[in-house]
């Protein structure tokens, strides 16, 4: 995922314009519907016309009173990757809303921090406003997932900035970084002379700061990609009145959902005695 970007940092013949895009969102652009399984779990692939052009948004609406997963993916593959994700989520009861970022499965337009943020700012008003999606009606909890916890942050201080007054219920962060600048750092030590070519910041930490929604923080021990201090800071920057983080010590980047976590986590966003 993101160790991807620091593959590039040599590279000095492109320009800041080339570089930033391949450096943080090496998507996979490539279009595919629900597998037949998540097709038969209700997963439905729809089509919106957003600031950036198309957005493909892959959807299930909830059972019961369980809230809807508003779920933003990571920097690597495309939708499909998490379609197994999405089955989990469906089995037990959550609705999913998951956009695709411009440049990523099917969805138009140039990735960039505020491509991206304006993007899902607007599938979210459409989760919240759009007809075609009424079975959705009820409590949405952001989901974010390596870069999409970045993303989740910016989503939020958008919808604050905006004066929305339906914000989410909650917020979980998968294995989020504080700033793209501070994971250079970390791989790299000083990166004072190749900090220019980081466009877009991604600033986190800051963001965190700013925001009072309960907060969950999940985070491999082992994760090597991006490091669990950096989840740490995050945390330890958010303004939430109610947080929690979650330590996970077998589990690194990619295998967090195979590590046991599932039911605590689960418990959580779905917003009972022990949620958020």
């Amino acid at each position: 995922m993101l160790a991807f970007l620091f593959l590039f940092l040599g590279l000095g013949a492109l320009t800041l314009e080339q570089a930033n895009p391949l450096l943080i969102y090496p998507y996979d652009a490539t279009e595919q519907a629900p597998s037949p399984a998540a097709y038969s779990a209700g997963l439905r692939a729809y089509d919106l016309e957003g600031p950036e052009g198309r957005v493909v948004v892959w959807a299930v609406p909830p059972r019961g009173n369980k809230p809807t997963v508003f779920y933003l993916h990571g920097n690597a593959g495309n939708l499909a990757h998490r379609d197994g994700r999405f089955r989990r989520l469906r089995q037990s009861g959550f609705g999913v809303f998951a956009p695709a970022y411009p440049g990523s499965s099917g969805s138009e337009g140039r990735p960039s921090e505020a491509a991206l943020i304006s993007t899902v700012k607007f599938a979210y008003d459409s989760l919240k406003s759009d007809d075609q999606f009424a079975a959705f009606d009820g409590p949405v909890v952001i989901y974010g997932e390596s870069l999409g916890s970045a993303v989740g942050l910016g989503l939020i201080e958008a919808l604050e900035a905006s004066g929305d007054q339906d914000l989410p219920t909650g917020i979980v962060l998968e294995a989020p970084f504080s700033s793209i600048s501070d994971m250079a750092q970390a791989a790299v030590g000083d990166i004072g002379q190749i900090a220019p070519i980081f466009m877009d910041s991604w600033n986190s930490a800051e963001r965190a700061a700013a925001m009072s929604l309960p907060l969950l923080v999940i985070h491999g021990k082992q994760d090597r990609v991006v490091p669990i201090a950096q989840g740490q800071a995050v945390y330890d920057a958010a303004g939430s009145a109610k947080k929690k983080i979650m330590r996970v010590p077998d589990a690194n980047h990619v295998n967090l959902w195979a590590s046991g976590i599932l039911t605590q986590m689960f418990g959580h966003m779905a917003l009972k005695d022990v949620g958020l």
